[in-house]
């Protein structure tokens, strides 16, 4: 039998962190279908609620892109579940509690802004570091992408303005799929 190696040992904890995101935007997503009429839908946050589901298969595909490093320390596997940690808490400050009868998804989302965008900026930043730690950082597509990633979730943490969240809503996923 083959020893496990350290990324196989680490990436368990990922992948559960991961799955914890995922579940908790699929049981959501569910929760909407089952209680569509107490709920009054808010584009900007199903638009998230997508996102989200592809930012953290994008998180555990990194993570395997990380499979050949080597020298792992208990410091830089805790770096390395940050963006992770991120991830799951974005998925649970996206969905309201829905149990709590009517939900209002444009109240919550307003009510999150700041946390939910400032996060979205936080894994942005940590994404930056690690790439510059690695000697990753260059500027390419991804990094482009990653800047104005930044840019976007930095102005909608500031940015009230119903329009400027619609269309972030919808131009995030677009920049993520270009």
């Amino acid at each position: 039998m083959a020893a496990v190696s350290p990324f196989e040992y680490l990436s368990v904890l990922i992948s559960v962190i991961v799955g914890l995101g995922i579940s908790h935007l699929l049981t959501g997503v569910a929760r909407l279908i089952q209680l569509r009429r107490k709920i009054r839908l808010y584009p900007p946050t199903l638009l998230w609620m997508a996102m989200l589901f592809i930012l953290q298969i994008q998180i555990w595909w990194v993570a395997y892109m990380r499979r050949g490093d080597a020298g792992w320390t208990f410091f830089s596997f805790v770096g390395f579940l940050v963006i992770p940690i991120i991830g799951y808490l974005l998925c649970y400050l996206v969905i309201p509690d829905l149990e709590s009868g009517s939900v209002d998804l444009r109240a919550t989302y307003h009510a999150n802004r700041v946390w939910f965008f400032g996060l979205l900026a936080a894994a942005v930043v940590v994404s930056l570091a690690q790439n510059a730690a690695r000697g990753a950082l260059v500027l390419d597509p991804d990094t482009a992408f990653l800047l104005v990633f930044l840019l976007l979730s930095v102005a909608g943490a500031a940015i009230r303005h119903e329009w400027f969240h619609v269309a972030n809503a919808f131009l995030a996923p677009a920049l993520f799929c270009v």
